[in-house]
């Protein structure tokens, strides 16, 4: 404080006029080597002006001067009040990483994402162990509905296609994403250091901090939904692997496969369409098997062509539907 504001409080606090230590007040170099917000903060020198404490505690007391004369370390530590600064605009989690360096029990951050000041895309997944302590996802440059596929991984352990996201909500254009212009893609990340903390409460926190965020109720739920089913209509003798050449690729809409697990394959194909209508296998084919074919799996441009690519190996597609684990988004407020 200003020596007329010393000056001032003097006149009204006895304890401050009878102090007979020595003082300096006003504006002076002190106050800037060391950060302080809130008083009494205590800064106590060795005979060699070493800083011994640096706290705000309030230490000058008799025993803690008689402890430390006698060669006592005291149980302090170094405080910096400035440190939380009163913004609110930051989260504590980045006003603490200086000093907590990552301790800390959850961690939780969602943003939109901006391409053209960075970029950061894929993800990382590690809360598939019960009893293990770090649980974390961490996806960048990814829309609404790939967060809620994440969100509910511990139900289903598999990447859902499009048409297992039920959008019953209004005003979709709030949720489109937008690639090209930078418009409703996220950033997301949670993180929890506490093996306390179930995997399915892990997944249950994030489906909720998304609810909160996107004014939804999400939920998982069975539902009939349309679907491409593959069936035999043949003999399948050709579809059997000529050789042990493995691979599996696709060029347009053209999918190839060489020595390559059924079931991989289908889901492959599945992966790659991921914003269309799921295939299901009622070939009753065993999935381990070792296939070779090549087919067009751009079934809903040309259905025949498709069809026909299949017959050669006595496959053959229906359109129908089936019942299906689905995410279901609902409104949650008005909007």
């Amino acid at each position: 404080d200003s020596k007329g504001l010393v000056t001032e409080l003097k006149k009204r606090v006895q304890l401050v006029w009878d102090c007979t230590l020595p003082s300096i007040t006003g504006e002076n170099d002190l106050a800037s080597f060391f950060d302080y917000l809130m008083a009494p903060h205590q800064v106590w020198l060795d005979g060699n002006s070493v800083v011994v404490y640096n706290t705000n505690r309030e230490i000058a007391e008799d025993n803690y001067i008689r402890d430390y004369l006698e060669g006592k370390r005291l149980n302090l530590y170094e405080t910096k009040d400035t440190i939380l600064a009163g913004d609110i605009n930051v989260p504590l989690a980045v006003t603490l990483q200086p000093i907590n360096k990552g301790n800390f029990i959850i961690s939780s951050y969602l943003a939109p994402h901006d391409e053209h000041k960075y970029h950061y895309g894929g993800g990382t997944f590690g809360a598939n162990d019960n009893t293990t302590a770090l649980k974390t996802i961490r996806v960048g440059d990814v829309d609404m509905f790939t967060l809620y596929k994440r969100a509910y991984l511990n139900m289903e352990p598999i990447d859902f296609s499009d048409s297992r996201v039920i959008r019953n909500y209004n005003h979709p254009e709030k949720y489109k994403p937008d690639f090209i212009n930078n418009k409703n893609i996220y950033d997301y990340d949670l993180t929890i250091k506490d093996k306390q903390i179930t995997r399915p409460q892990f997944y249950y926190l994030m489906q909720q901090e998304l609810n909160a965020f996107f004014g939804l109720k999400s939920s998982f739920q069975t539902r009939e939904i349309p679907c491409y089913i593959l069936k035999r209509s043949g003999n399948t003798a050709s579809l059997h692997a000529k050789n042990n050449d493995l691979q599996l690729g696709f060029d347009g809409n053209m999918l190839t496969a060489s020595y390559c697990d059924f079931g991989a394959m289908i889901k492959r194909l599945n992966e790659r369409r991921m914003d269309k209508m799921l295939l299901v296998d009622e070939t009753g084919l065993d999935p381990k098997m070792k296939v070779t074919c090549t087919f067009d799996m751009d079934f809903e441009n040309d259905f025949d062509a498709a069809r026909q690519s299949l017959a050669r190996y006595g496959l053959t597609i229906i359109k129908g539907k089936r019942a299906m684990k689905c995410i279901v988004l609902d409104d949650a407020r008005s909007n």
